[in-house]
């Protein structure tokens, strides 16, 4: 039960509810009672004569009991002052009109005799639904045995018309159609079989073509009722029983076709933004479509570059390689030759020397010193000459071997720098891959969170062929 529809006083349905100042309401009768127990702690002051009651609750009034039995402002000289609302316990003052000062609320009398009606009403419907139940459920049973006949076998009866749901034997053409039941009916059966009395009085009766070519009217699913009254705290439509007795009863309300408007203007504002919204992403699909054409293209480019670069880069190495080896092998002949002589030269330079030790052995076994110093002069010069030619002769190959490895040096420079060219290539290989291989930075992260949830003033980067240079 909805308690806004229940008296604090007496805890039943209001009846004859009057609106307090302070926007509570109570029922008139225990209103009357509630100021006559003192349970109001209402204060009668009178002038004299005036007779002062304890009432239960340990309430003083000053009154006459005639004042509160006879439900009217006493005479001059009793007059009441004031009592309290039995909901807030604010004071409120009584004038010489008494309690016909405050207003009957009339529309909250009209919502609890409409309760009560429909109280009623679903009780009585509980009754007769279940015979009508029982006819719908054999009516139904007939229309599906007609299906499986063809509509040429009745009389007057077209492919596209639609059959009565409630006529025993031939069915004939239906003229009426219930939107809340969802039967259709002719004219004979809609006045027994759906009487516009009862629990139908409500349901709304088009023609069958009309009910045809019309989507059915959304009902409450709990009462079965129409949905008449928008909650506008749950934002859906309700019927008038939700709204007074039900889920949503104590929410706010809107009347249907003025938040139907509004609803409809929002969702139109919800569609142009949408719409703009989704025209900036096809936009912005339609640019990283062409930076990843671009970006293809462009690595296609760059790797047909790096294939000529490197196949040219191979063959000046190769052309380089024969050219050294060739080189190499001429200086090898020349200083082979070279050598050759001077072995040659050495050997018979080894024996004139071999031969020239010996005679000088000799002279050094003369203990004469007159023979001694007549060979003397001979040998020595002969000694000296070839000394000296023979120092002379190593100098020079020492020159031949030394002038080979300097040529030699020379020749491998190129493949050293090469080979330093690629490592440091190599180099800055492994050190763009350990950048990759790190964690974004929090100012990468919130440029990509950026891209990710705006898309806006996003500027694209992509591979350029002209601005990329190839290092070896």
């Amino acid at each position: 039960m909805n308690e806004e529809l229940i008296c604090p006083v007496c805890l039943e349905l209001f009846k004859d509810p009057i609106l307090l100042p302070c926007s509570h309401n109570v029922c008139r009768e225990c209103m009357w009672e509630w100021i006559k127990h003192g349970d109001g702690k209402g204060s009668l002051a009178g002038g004299d004569g005036a007779a002062a009651t304890t009432v239960p609750g340990n309430t003083t009034v000053t009154c006459a009991d005639q004042f509160v039995s006879a439900k009217r402002f006493p005479k001059k000289g009793k007059t009441p002052l004031s009592f309290t609302c039995p909901s807030c316990r604010v004071v409120h003052k009584l004038t010489k009109k008494g309690l016909d000062e405050f207003p009957v609320n009339r529309a909250l009398r009209n919502i609890v005799e409409s309760y009560e009606k429909e109280k009623a009403n679903a009780t009585k419907t509980q009754l007769e639904s279940k015979d009508v139940h029982v006819h719908v459920a054999e009516a139904s049973r007939r229309q599906m045995q007609s299906k499986d006949q063809q509509p040429s076998e009745f009389e007057g009866v077209t492919k596209d018309d639609i059959l009565c749901h409630f006529c025993e034997g031939q069915p004939t053409k239906a003229t009426k159609g219930c939107q809340q039941c969802q039967m259709f009916y002719c004219d004979a059966c809609f006045v027994s079989a759906h009487p516009l009395k009862g629990p139908f009085a409500l349901h709304i009766i088009k023609t069958s073509e009309e009910l045809k070519n019309t989507r059915p009217q959304p009902m409450c699913k709990k009462h079965k009722k129409m949905l008449e009254i928008f909650c506008t705290q749950c934002i859906i439509p309700v019927c008038h029983l939700c709204a007074l007795v039900g889920e949503h009863s104590g929410h706010k309300f809107g009347e249907i076709g003025m938040e139907f408007q509004k609803k409809k203007s929002n969702a139109q504002t919800y569609l142009t933004r949408l719409e703009e919204r989704e025209q900036r992403f096809l936009e912005e699909n339609r640019i990283l479509e062409n930076g990843l054409k671009k970006t293809n293209e462009n690595c296609d480019k760059l790797c047909e570059k790096v294939k000529r670069e490197c196949a040219g880069i191979i063959h000046r190495v190769q052309s380089k390689e024969l050219e050294m080896i060739s080189e190499l092998k001429q200086d090898e002949s020349v200083k082979l030759k070279k050598i050759e002589q001077a072995k040659l030269a050495c050997g018979s330079k080894a024996a004139t020397t071999g031969d020239l030790a010996e005679m000088t052995r000799k002279i050094l076994e003369e203990e004469d010193p007159v023979h001694f110093l007549m060979e003397y002069k001979s040998v020595s010069s002969r000694a000296e000459q070839e000394l000296s030619e023979g120092v002379q002769s190593m100098n020079l190959f020492a020159d031949e071997v030394s002038t080979f490895k300097k040529d030699f040096k020379i020749q491998t420079e190129f493949v050293t720098m090469l080979q330093k060219t690629l490592e440091l290539s190599e180099g800055k290989k492994r050190i763009q891959m350990q950048r990759q291989n790190k964690k974004p930075s929090l100012r990468r992260s919130r440029y990509l969170e950026e891209l990710e949830d705006e898309h806006e003033n996003v500027r694209y980067m992509y591979w350029s062929d002209e601005e990329t240079d190839l290092e070896f």
